[in-house]
């Protein structure tokens, strides 16, 4: 049936991150990061790359992975969102957990939406 519609492929799965229209960059993330939708990174002043997200006390910018999950053993450009709506529930556990995380990616132009149910 998706071949009908003009797909190759379909993703039932897919994780939905982007609550609304986004901007998205591919931008260089260190190859110890988690790559996966909603994985969120923030900037490494010294290494000049993004990491998995720790804390809302660290500066920014940050950014959302909206790419398809993947392993990297390298430095690798991975697509994510670095402004407009994403859902909280789309967020890795780290980042979700984190009571800082809406004022952290607020920071760099990205409003959290509470339900990814919408």
């Amino acid at each position: 049936m998706a071949l009908e519609h003009g797909l190759t492929t379909t993703q039932p799965t897919e994780t939905r991150v982007a609550a609304g229209p986004v901007r998205e960059l591919y931008l260089p993330v260190d190859a110890t990061a988690t790559v996966a939708p909603g994985q969120v990174y923030q900037y490494d002043t010294s290494a000049h790359n993004y990491v998995n997200y720790t804390s809302g006390i660290a500066t920014g910018p940050y950014a959302v992975c909206n790419d398809v999950a993947a392993t990297i053993v390298a430095d690798t450009q991975v697509r994510c969102i670095v402004q407009g709506d994403v859902y909280l529930t789309a967020l890795d556990a780290t980042a979700e957990a984190d009571a800082d995380i809406k004022a952290a990616l607020r920071q760099s132009g990205i409003i959290v939406v509470s339900d990814a149910r919408a």
